[in-house]
């Protein structure tokens, strides 16, 4: 799967994320850690751990700033067709998928990049869980306004 690859070499916001998941190309595209926006006045968190759901796979992705990429954290493929849910993935590779990204969280947390989940944003798709990181936020921040 090029999807690492064929992502922007910046976090992705909210509405990025859920375009993709409208998009058609994927069966689900769930935010799973966002980091608010420092900034009060522009309000935009940005998706630093997401799973991508196709018909066959299910991915977990992280952004690392320090290379300005993404990186796989977690595959496994979207089997066996029996155990898919209504929404089309097998709840039990998903788990697995959300608990390899918050194992990742739970390292920035540890770090001191992050600190530990302040809000969870829930959606017919998934939860989202908010994290405040005023200097990390900063420069997700600045990594996206240098890549728009």
């Amino acid at each position: 799967m090029a999807l690492v690859s064929s992502l922007p070499s910046r976090p992705l916001t909210d509405d990025e994320l859920y375009a993709l998941h409208t998009s058609g190309k994927f069966v689900a595209v769930v935010p799973v850690n966002a980091v608010t926006d420092p900034d009060k006045d522009r309000r935009r968190s940005l998706v630093v751990g997401a799973i991508f759901v196709t018909e066959s796979t299910i991915v977990s992705i992280e952004y690392l700033p320090n290379n300005r990429s993404w990186s796989r954290v977690y595959q496994d493929e979207n089997k066996p067709e029996s155990k898919k849910n209504a929404e089309g993935f097998v709840d039990s590779v998903f788990d697995e998928a959300e608990a390899a990204l918050e194992e990742a969280a739970a390292e920035m947390e540890a770090a001191g990049d992050v600190s530990e989940v302040i809000d969870r944003q829930v959606d017919s798709d998934g939860e989202a869980a908010l994290r405040d990181a005023a200097e990390f936020g900063e420069l997700l921040q600045q990594h996206y306004d240098d890549a728009t």
